[in-house]
């Protein structure tokens, strides 16, 4: 959930030396089909040494399920945090090198990418795609997963489609109405969204603005582009993309925007209704951008008080932001086990409906490994990767505290559908990067320190000598 360029600045660095070391010489996924490829032992049947690396303790959570199903198994599970890349330069060192390798590898949304397109780094998981069409598996969470040559080489247990979070209070001030399904068409185009905004900011004086900032919408333009960010090792500006500089552009200059950065406290307050402008006058924010995890991550966590003053519509563009997927890496010691784990934790109905309910508290968790970590478990509400569950949860998952947060709409419906709209088929591995640069260039245009020519130039700029392999010019 936060901004980390230099991941992929080391990712892109990395490349070069896995590479030059050939990425390893294991043969158990190279080329062919069928039984060219490595199956999973029976569910159940995984026995001897199993190694896990992951910067996130779900991967904790799930290991230890699958130990708890699979009991001969003796898993080593080993966790190295985000923060300046140590994650990252530690899986990327290890399978470049050889010696000391994991056999299962976690990697989130902003860097998947640059594992599964990267030759010799995970292994074909062409043995359990059948499973994944028989639970619907999403298709975007496979999509990201897929190599240019359409191999499937990393799954994902949930799915984090995005959606326009409002405040309730402030829809029936203005508009005479909370209700989602009038207020989706309105905000259904980005026209609509600046026509809206503009009629709040009016009858509230300047007090109501309807979004933080800009960026909160970035991420809904992102995956609705036609190209890539690099096409052919060359830098590309999408027009989406000049769009959105010209989005960003009225918002600021008209003040609809509250000019709060993303994870700033301000932005936290706003969420509360606890939020000034410079000048010391109160502002009100009425929607704010989130994936699934940001109902009960961000919304519930942060702003308890609001409970039932929320409510979800699409959104003018659908888009994804997070997610974990897991691979099974080209030098795994045990390829067989590795894939059943990755079976087990992003198909196995099972464990998805455990994991979506609830059911892994630290008390369900202690009783199959008493050495985890006091509080670890996984709350219920996540939105699994599978359709099928999603269908068959939805009721569930409608009684829950989350959906009354949210005026007593259905997490599990709205999420579940937005996930068929969203497309991961443009991220590449260089994207955070990239991104990252373009909205500093963004700010510094809508701020007035940059004309826009001066704004793209410096994007430019910046992406070259992040990234030298490819040509910004």
């Amino acid at each position: 959930m936060k901004k980390v360029p230099i991941l992929l600045m080391l990712a892109v660095a990395m490349f070069a030396l896995a590479a030059c070391n050939g990425g390893g010489g294991g043969t158990a996924g190279g080329g062919g089909g069928g039984d060219a490829y490595v199956q999973p032992v029976a569910p159940g049947q995984a026995s001897g040494d199993l190694t896990v690396w992951s910067f996130t303790t779900e991967a904790q959570v799930i290991a230890t399920a699958f130990q708890g199903a699979n009991p001969n198994v003796n898993l080593d599970f080993q966790i190295t945090p985000m923060e300046d890349g140590m994650y990252l330069e530690w899986v990327w060192t290890s399978l470049a090198v050889g010696g000391n390798v994991p056999d299962i590898v976690f990697m989130e949304a902003d860097f998947v990418r640059s594992f599964v397109l990267e030759p010799n780094m995970l292994q074909p998981l062409t043995a359990i795609m059948g499973e994944a069409a028989s639970v619907e598996t999403i298709p975007f969470t496979i999509q990201a997963g897929t190599d240019d040559a359409g191999v499937v080489r990393a799954l994902s247990y949930q799915a984090t489609p995005g959606a326009m979070f409002y405040r309730r209070s402030l829809a029936q001030r203005y508009f005479g109405t909370d209700d989602p399904a009038t207020l989706e068409p309105m905000f259904a185009t980005l026209d609509g969204f600046v026509e809206n905004a503009r009629l709040m900011h009016a009858q509230s004086g300047g007090s109501t603005r309807v979004v933080a900032s800009p960026t909160e919408v970035f991420r809904a333009f992102l995956p609705n582009r036609t190209n890539p960010w690099v096409v052919n090792d060359t830098l590309t500006i999408d027009p989406l993309m000049e769009e959105y500089m010209t989005f960003a552009f009225n918002l600021r200059q008209e003040g609809l925007d509250a000019e709060i950065g993303q994870w700033d406290s301000p932005w936290f307050d706003g969420m509360r209704g606890d939020v000034v402008d410079a000048a010391g006058n109160p502002l009100e924010i009425f929607s704010f951008f989130l994936p699934t995890w940001g109902l009960p991550f961000v919304l519930m966590t942060n702003a308890p008080d609001t409970a039932g003053d929320w409510g979800i519509i699409p959104g003018p563009l659908p888009f994804q932001w997070g997610g974990t997927w897991l691979g099974v890496t080209e030098l795994a010691n045990n390829p067989e086990n590795a894939i059943e784990f990755v079976r087990f934790a992003t198909l196995d109905e099972d464990h998805l409906r455990n994991w979506a309910t609830g059911v892994y508290t630290n008390a369900f968790l202690s009783n199959i490994n008493p050495n985890i970590p006091d509080g670890l478990s996984q709350d219920a509400g996540d939105l699994v990767s599978s359709a099928l569950l999603i269908r068959e949860l939805g009721p569930t998952i409608a009684q829950s505290p989350a959906a009354a947060f949210i005026g007593g709409q259905n997490p599990y419906e709205i999420f579940g559908d937005a996930a068929l709209d969203v497309s991961f088929g443009l991220q590449q591995g260089t994207d955070q990067t990239i991104g990252d640069a373009f909205i500093d260039a963004v700010d510094m245009y809508i701020s007035g320190i940059m004309t826009r020519d001066e704004a793209i130039a410096s994007f430019r700029g910046d992406v070259g000598m992040a990234i030298p392999q490819i040509s910004v010019n």
